[in-house]
């Protein structure tokens, strides 16, 4: 038996790094909406990473990227596609594919509300400091708008 006591706990803390707070959820619904889907789910890495976690959620961020790629394909490739962008179009304007993307992009952030509920309460509880989240939320913003547009072009 050791001599102190507190080197029964030393083990099990040893390995354990103190994990990193979220970009606030703010941040997140602002990148959704303005950057779209591609944007929304590399802020949802991003946290991921910086909460340890991004081996569990890969496959959700994996699963949701095929979804957009593939709902763009459809809707720009299949005749059905067209035909809902021609009566979307008649029905809320020349602007309705982009409400779409946001819908989706909003839809997004909701899925990185279900995934990191736990550890944004804990950081709030906790009263952590959130990093500053403008630097990739611009970069995701324009360089996931920029690719979002060329996907949109290779498939026309």
């Amino acid at each position: 038996m050791p001599a102190d006591p507190s080197d029964l706990l030393r083990p099990s803390l040893a390995h354990s790094a103190p994990r990193l707070s979220p970009y606030s959820l703010q941040a997140l619904f602002l990148t959704s909406f303005f950057g779209g889907p591609l944007a929304a789910l590399g802020m949802l890495a991003l946290n991921a990473r910086r909460l340890g976690r991004l081996r569990r959620d890969v496959p959700w961020l994996v699963v949701a990227l095929l979804a957009y790629v593939l709902l763009e394909a459809v809707l720009a490739l299949s005749p059905a596609g067209r035909g809902f962008i021609a009566q979307a179009d008649a029905w809320l304007g020349r602007r309705a594919i982009e409400y779409l993307v946001r819908a989706l992009a909003l839809a997004v952030f909701a899925l990185g509300l279900v995934m990191h509920r736990r550890e944004h309460k804990a950081a709030e509880l906790m009263g952590l400091t959130r990093p500053s989240p403008w630097l990739p939320a611009l970069a995701l913003v324009f360089g996931c708008s920029l690719l979002a547009e060329l996907l949109r072009n290779f498939m026309q």
